[in-house]
């Protein structure tokens, strides 16, 4: 949710603290903005937002309190509350400070449910406790503040920041440069397997052999035969 205006946040923080007894709640809400201009009417945003955050129906609640210190540098609003019918009731405290730059809210919260055994006992410790919400801010660094009327509308949130700006992307062609030819290596050729040639010719030289034995062993067979009939 914005804070004062939707004004540059600085820091936030939220801190619960718990009764030991069941059914009882302190919550702390600490918000800083950086804000030098229109705080009058940041404020009031600010506290118009917590005291709406209540949701509070005016039978059940006693009136809005808001008061300014002596010297003008500490806004502080109060409401108590009381619903039998949710079972609910509650006391809020809320503090806004500031410096030449900035503005903080400190805000302190009190829930607990209605138990007729136990009292108001816990209320009470807790209202104590919203007694001593500081908004750690140094007292000397601290400036006058003013708050507008009821019902003025917020400041207008500042706007986002952007990125700076480019040109329109376009579609087109754009120039054509001509690109050297690319060179596809050829794939080498695989080197021919000779050893066919290599086993074809070893078996016609043996057959050759062979054929060159025969002729020679018929040759010296026919001579042995003539010197025989001799």
């Amino acid at each position: 949710m914005p804070h004062f205006g939707g004004a540059p946040t600085k820091a936030i923080s939220v801190t619960q603290y718990l009764s030991p007894a069941r059914g009882a709640a302190l919550i702390v809400t600490r918000v800083e903005v950086e804000l030098a201009s229109q705080r009058d009417v940041a404020i009031r945003g600010q506290l118009e937002w917590f005291h709406d955050k209540e949701r509070v129906t005016p039978e059940h609640a006693k009136p809005w309190q808001e008061v300014r210190s002596p010297d003008g540098k500490l806004i502080e609003a109060t409401l108590e509350y009381a619903d039998p019918k949710s079972g609910v009731r509650g006391a809020s405290r809320h503090l806004v400070v500031g410096t030449a730059d900035r503005l903080v809210a400190l805000s302190g919260e009190c829930i607990e449910d209605i138990d007729p055994k136990l009292g108001t006992q816990r209320l009470d410790a807790c209202k104590a406790a919203l007694a001593t919400l500081d908004p750690a801010v140094d007292p000397a660094q601290r400036v006058a503040l003013e708050v507008a009327p009821v019902g003025t509308a917020p400041p207008p949130p500042p706007p986002s920041p952007t990125s700076p700006s480019l040109p329109a992307a376009t579609l087109s062609e754009g120039p054509r440069t001509p690109l050297p030819p690319i060179v596809v290596p050829q794939d080498a050729q695989p080197p021919v397997d000779r050893r066919p040639v290599f086993v074809g010719a070893g078996i016609v030289l043996l057959a050759a052999a062979f054929w060159w034995n025969m002729r020679r062993r018929a040759r010296l067979e026919s001579d042995d035969r003539e010197s025989e009939s001799k």
